[in-house]
């Protein structure tokens, strides 16, 4: 595997981490502000703070 392949790997297995914690503000450091979601019906939703983020995150985490 070449140094792009471990970089991307790398990046994937820290989301999937993230992600497993169900702690919002740490899912948030993986976006970037302002974060533009989608929901199911397809209505958009803009975050423009880190913590907004983090909050939008923790929801859905909480629903899981």
């Amino acid at each position: 595997m070449d140094a792009r392949h471990d970089e991307v790997r790398r990046f994937f297995e820290d989301f999937v981490a993230a992600f497993a914690e169900f702690d919002g503000a740490l899912i948030a450091r993986r976006y970037g502000a302002p974060y533009l979601a989608l929901n199911a019906a397809g209505e958009p939703r803009l975050f423009t703070t880190a913590t907004d983020i983090g909050d939008y995150f923790q929801g859905i985490v909480d629903a899981y």
